[in-house]
């Protein structure tokens, strides 16, 4: 059976219910061909660029000197021919004589060496202006490029199977005449142990403590006689009878009237006591209190589901209607006038104080703080797969450590955080009691409040997480610790610690094993710490940054 309690008003009920199956059953075999794939490279598209442009100059940047050899000249004298010549003496012609003619010419006699110089050019590119290309780009496509060789492979079909299971349920606690049903308050005085009206305080505080029990014993059960004889007798209730019977009593201001809607999603408001859609008036939101209780009450005999008759102001109107009583209670804390709604309104902190300090969800059998109920805690807050946060034997949930960590960092109520941790990070950490936390589980939950997270390494001798701590940031680390939940190198049990400062040897850490802070020397601390399972890094740790404003 179920270890958490059921919705007020209803009890756990063990069904059988019926069960469908899918199992793959072999059904033969068949000629199966798979297509087969090659890479290619195709053009995917284009993609533009800008290119310089240059134009060719030519330009003068000097002289330049070089040698050449050049032939050196003479005129020479030579007989170019013969002439015959008439030679006369004393004006009479004696005869004639060959005489030469002579010529000239240039001849080369050798070379010589001469220097000259000339212009150098030098031809060189120059920046003109940029231009716009477009070029292809390519990429490697898979395409289909013909069949494999056929294959016989085994057949399987689907077949579903019918079954059956034992599963606890919560099913409306049927009103059994001559019971006082928990829904028909008591009087103050009665619920509180505190004097009847009709006795005077300076009389009842002169009474010893046991007449005074023996009393209120007296009245409760003068109490419940008078219940079953005028109202549960014959199995019928007159939903106008209790008030009236109370006003005759003169009990009715005595009464705890005042009630608060429990439901997170709201409730509706009802013309008459029933479920019936159409017969909605209003609807009022979760945690709304000022509302008062007519008197009137009405049980429905085939599943005994209470309701109750409410008036309220909304709009300066007057408003009256029926609501289903598992969705409100009485606006009372621990029985008194007054004060505070009790569950779900709790807030539980108490970090540092303890195991003591979260009482309300603790498992009795553990000697750990962090071993928590989370049945306890999600009813408290309204989750109605409350049961889900367990396993089948109803444990409770053993690894919190890490979840813990980051909400005493972030400074949130144990109800708050792990709803948000349920919300943004994983719900089916939360439901597997034995599942645990990893660094980036860590991070998304920091991230979850707004914050800034990541993970880092430092060396031996801690230098960037000094640096981390000295700067504001909230840091935690992956140690090891032993069966009595304190840091060890020598423990097999990876466990988050928050770091709160380090100074003169000394590091003061928040363990959620115990919810509290503990100092340990240096050396200790960093064997946990140096190889712990689950750290990809030595000396890896979780830092976190609150958001600005």
């Amino acid at each position: 059976m179920p270890t958490t309690p059921p919705k007020p008003g209803y009890q756990w009920v063990l069904k059988r219910t019926t069960t469908q199956e899918t199992t793959i059953v072999p059904d033969g075999y068949r000629l199966e061909r798979q297509p087969r794939y090659i890479e290619e490279r195709v053009q995917t598209g284009w993609r533009e660029k800008t290119v310089p442009v240059y134009r060719t100059v030519t330009e003068n940047e000097g002289w330049e000197y070089y040698t050449v050899q050049v032939p050196v000249y003479k005129t020479v004298s030579y007989i170019k021919e013969y002439k015959n010549v008439a030679i006369f003496r004393n004006g009479v012609f004696v005869g004639a004589e060959k005489q030469p003619v002579f010529g000239s010419k240039r001849i080369q006699t050798g070379t010589r060496t001469e220097t000259r110089r000339r212009p150098r050019w030098v031809t060189h590119e120059v920046f003109s202006h940029w231009k716009t290309v477009r070029e292809p780009e390519y990429g490697w496509v898979t395409v289909q490029d013909g069949w494999e060789e056929p294959q016989l492979v085994s057949n399987y079909v689907s077949k579903s199977v019918p079954g059956w299971a034992l599963t606890w349920q919560q099913e409306p606690i049927p009103w059994q005449p001559g019971t006082i049903p928990e829904w028909l308050p008591e009087p103050y005085w009665l619920a509180d142990n505190e004097r009847p009206p009709w006795i005077s305080e300076s009389l009842w505080y002169r009474l010893p403590l046991d007449d005074r029990q023996a009393i209120l014993r007296e009245a409760r059960d003068a109490w419940e006689k008078m219940l079953e004889e005028q109202i549960l007798s014959d199995g019928a209730i007159d939903q106008n009878m209790p008030r009236e019977l109370f006003e005759t009593l003169r009990l009715w201001e005595d009464l705890p009237k005042e009630m608060w809607v429990t439901a997170t999603d709201g409730i509706r408001v009802r013309k008459t006591p029933s479920a019936d859609s159409g017969m909605q008036i209003d609807s009022l939101e979760y945690r709304k209190s000022d509302m008062e209780w007519t008197g009137k009450i009405h049980v429905e005999q085939e599943n005994g589901r209470v309701w109750y008759q409410i008036t309220y102001v909304s709009g300066g109107e007057a408003i009256t209607g029926w609501v289903a009583g598992e969705y409100v209670a009485r606006y009372v804390d621990s029985g008194k006038r007054g004060g505070e709604p009790e569950d779900p309104a709790r807030e539980t902190y108490g970090y540092h104080e303890g195991k003591e300090a979260w009482r309300h969800y603790l498992d009795p059998d553990s000697s750990a703080a962090q071993v928590l109920k989370l049945t306890y805690l999600f009813a408290a807050v309204g989750d109605l797969d409350y049961g889900r946060y367990t396993d089948e034997d109803y444990h409770p949930h053993y690894n919190l450590c890490g979840e813990l960590a980051v909400m005493e960092a972030v400074g949130i109520s144990l109800e708050e955080g792990l709803k948000r941790f349920r919300d943004y990070v994983s719900a089916a950490i939360l439901r597997d009691p034995r599942a645990t936390t990893t660094f980036n589980h860590l991070e998304t939950f920091f991230e979850a409040f707004g914050w800034d997270s990541g993970y880092h390494r430092t060396d031996s001798n801690g230098t960037r997480l000094k640096e981390e701590i000295s700067n504001g940031h909230s840091t935690l680390a992956l140690v090891t610790i032993d069966d009595q939940g304190e840091l060890n190198s020598k423990g097999t049990t990876p466990h988050w610690v928050g770091i709160k400062s380090i100074e003169d040897g000394e590091v003061q850490v928040y363990n959620p094993f115990t919810n509290k802070i503990e100092i340990y020397d240096w050396k200790n601390f960093s064997d946990a710490w140096a190889n712990t399972p689950g750290n990809k890094y030595q000396y890896q740790f979780i830092t976190a940054e609150q958001p600005d404003g």
